[in-house]
């Protein structure tokens, strides 16, 4: 399935034309800069030599971490690898001082919001027309760290 490792800056490039391709609402190139490079910041990429296949941007600031974007090629799509991007931010935030991990997904993004439910996440709330380009609602999900093994 390939490597996980710490995004660095010099995979912003190939982390930003990812995101083009799969989020409507996708972050500029500055934005990726500035989620890999903050010092908060617990970035993932899952990697077959040095092709980007996954990424995942995420923060993690004691108590608490938050999953900002997840995303997996289409052609590397329901193999697993959105899941173990996830279980390895998890794993990382918890080590990192993390008690519980956020996150905001799209009501309509069923492969995502089944992940997240298998992964242990919780409904907190919804945001009704949260998300623009197409509208659509947000479900703010939340799992505590430490309740169950992923």
């Amino acid at each position: 399935m390939g490597e996980i490792r710490v995004l660095q800056e010099r995979d912003a490039a190939a982390v930003e034309e990812m995101e083009q391709s799969v989020f409507s609402d996708a972050y500029g190139k500055q934005t990726v800069k500035t989620s890999i490079s903050a010092p908060y910041a617990l970035c993932l990429g899952l990697f077959e030599g040095e092709r980007l296949l996954g990424y995942l941007l995420g923060t993690v600031i004691k108590p608490e971490a938050e999953l900002l974007r997840i995303a997996v090629s289409a052609a590397y799509r329901q193999n697993g690898c959105g899941a173990a991007l996830l279980n390895r931010f998890l794993s990382d935030a918890a080590s990192r001082g993390a008690d519980c991990v956020f996150l905001e997904v799209r009501k309509d993004n069923a492969p995502a919001v089944g992940l997240y439910r298998k992964a242990g996440f919780q409904l907190l709330s919804e945001r009704k027309n949260y998300y623009q380009n197409p509208t659509a609602d947000a479900l703010v999900m939340r799992r505590i760290l430490g309740e169950r093994e992923t």
